[in-house]
């Protein structure tokens, strides 16, 4: 189903109108209109903030072709248990943690930990070095990394071994994205690119920057 459709059909479940909608996900209503006439594509920025504010699943946004609209569950805490404890996540060393994207934007900081429980283990041996592996949404990165594709990612906490040309995951609180990254031309920032050459450079100061993780693989989703 066209991303446009999508839009309606999810406004209309929620009896909303088109500029309560823009407001709310702070998006422009020039933007939502020309989503909804199917002349845009859904990026994977603008489904974040509607996942995150009418708590709709990010898969059926990007990658389902069911016309009715799918909500996370109130409930869906991956990582806490019902005592608000946190889960103990038992791997192998060549188990690498696998969580679902818009899981880990929402909870970010859990990043951050090694209790947390992963969505699922993956036991891939040439990656032992590795951290995680999420799932990609939106075309930016296409093709090189495309919607439904699994990035491998390692940690990187000194941001001096940055290799500018090289791919990233970076997390802000404001979003989750892979880019490629290039110095920018002040030193307290860093330049983001996608290979998709429509969407704009992004340039953020490195101290915004929550988590940054270095694409060491990935897995490609195969369409037939």
């Amino acid at each position: 189903m066209p991303d446009g459709n999508k839009i309606i059909n999810l406004r209309n479940n929620l009896k909303i109108s088109q500029n309560e909608f823009s407001k709310t996900i702070e998006v422009s209503q020039a933007n939502i209109s020309q989503i909804e006439n199917n002349k845009i594509q859904l990026s994977a920025k603008i489904a974040q903030s509607i996942s995150r504010a009418y708590n709709v699943d990010m898969e059926w946004l990007l990658l389902s072709d069911h016309d009715k609209p799918i909500f996370k569950s109130d409930k869906s805490h991956l990582f806490v248990n019902e005592d608000n404890a946190p889960y103990t996540t038992e791997k192998t060393p060549n188990d690498l943690p696998f969580y679902r994207a818009e899981t880990t934007f929402d909870h970010g900081k859990v990043l951050e930990r090694s209790d947390a429980k992963a969505d699922y283990m993956y036991s891939l041996p040439n990656f032992v070095d590795s951290t995680l592996a999420l799932n990609i949404f939106g075309h930016e990165m296409a093709p090189a990394y495309d919607a439904g594709d699994i990035v491998i990612c390692k940690k990187l906490s000194d941001f001096s071994l940055i290799v500018f040309g090289n791919p990233y995951l970076v997390i802000t609180d404001a979003y989750m994205l892979v880019r490629y990254l290039r110095k920018s031309n002040d030193s307290k920032n860093i330049d983001m690119i996608a290979s998709d050459l429509d969407f704009d450079k992004i340039t953020l100061p490195l101290k915004k920057i929550n988590h940054l993780f270095a694409i060491t693989g990935k897995i490609s989703r195969i369409t037939i």
